[in-house]
């Protein structure tokens, strides 16, 4: 599996279960020639992660697959930006 690094933020969660939860993140660009307008990334539970939707995060994701213009993959670290005042 191809190990990526994103900066986004989430826009909603998607599902929940005993061990995983699924968030869908903003992203528009490009992965190995596919186009990507979205990100569906699960997250174990063991994690501790609990995600806000419109907080921006950088990931590192091991990349499953592209369907549809939608990344999916599995978020192996995480970091909460906090936002810059200028």
């Amino acid at each position: 599996m191809i190990n990526v690094i994103i900066i986004s933020v989430c826009q909603s969660l998607i599902k929940c279960t005993e061990t995983t939860v699924i968030y869908s993140f903003h992203f528009i660009g490009f992965y190995r020639g596919h186009e990507v307008k979205k990100l569906h990334l699960s997250v174990d539970r063991w994690m501790g992660a609990e995600l806000s939707v419109g907080d921006e995060y950088a990931l590192f994701v091991e990349v499953k697959k592209v369907d549809r213009n939608c990344l999916i993959g599995k978020i192996k670290k995480i970091k909460h930006l906090n936002s810059a005042t200028w």
